[in-house]
């Protein structure tokens, strides 16, 4: 893939410490400390030609479901949350009055025979395929290779390490992220694109994002 000057955008996996299929598993969303599925490649070389994405919720904290590590994850984009508590509040104490859930989920393209009864019932599914609402870091992920299709449609002289560095510089810092994404990264195509349009490649390539992080062995 370097060879060939490919960037690979991967997802970085579903095993968040709050996700059903990993409650009570202490550490094994973080992929600073363990390896996970096809990550486990990754975890010998942080290579500058691959961005690891995790997953972030409507309101930009680190999806329960996402795995995470501040060191190896590299950027987090929205990947929704198909059942996101709501909370209903007093308006003079202040306590919660009631919970209701609500479907902030990333529509995603589906074959009608992996639908649901329920979902063929209310018309998300036809007999031709449709749309669905899902989420995961698979929904996260494309958001962040749509990002550097653009990136690269605006420069195409760019290397895969240099569209990298664009949509790391040029994402938004959030510091809840912190602790799971790499420098709280969270991605920013307005930024992204206004990065590019005013593209230095000296500065890019003697960027320390270009290089793996010294924690990484």
């Amino acid at each position: 893939a370097i060879r060939k000057d490919i960037l690979i955008v991967m997802a970085a996996g579903n095993s968040g410490q709050l996700s059903a299929e990993t409650l009570g598993w202490k550490g094994i969303g973080n992929l600073d400390q363990t390896s996970h599925g096809i990550h486990s490649f990754a975890k010998k070389r942080h290579l500058k030609n691959i961005i690891l994405v995790g997953s972030v919720d409507p309101d930009r904290r680190i999806s329960n479901y996402s795995s995470y590590g501040s060191k190896r994850v590299d950027i987090a984009a929205p990947g929704g949350n198909k059942v996101k508590p709501i909370f209903e509040t007093d308006p003079i104490t202040g306590q919660v009055t009631s919970t209701k859930t609500a479907d902030y989920g990333i529509l995603s393209t589906m074959l009608t025979s992996k639908a649901s009864e329920l979902e063929k019932s209310i018309s998300l599914i036809t007999e031709q395929g449709n749309y669905i609402s899902e989420n995961g870091t698979s929904m996260a992920a494309p958001m962040v290779s749509g990002a550097a299709a653009l990136v690269w449609g605006e420069n195409e002289s760019l290397g895969p390490d240099q569209v990298k560095n664009i949509l790391m510089r040029s994402a938004e810092k959030i510091d809840n992220l912190k602790p799971f994404i790499r420098g709280g990264r969270s991605l920013n195509l307005l930024n992204a694109m206004d990065t590019v349009n005013g593209f230095d490649s000296e500065v890019l390539e003697n960027s320390i994002l270009c290089s793996p992080s010294p924690d990484i062995v």
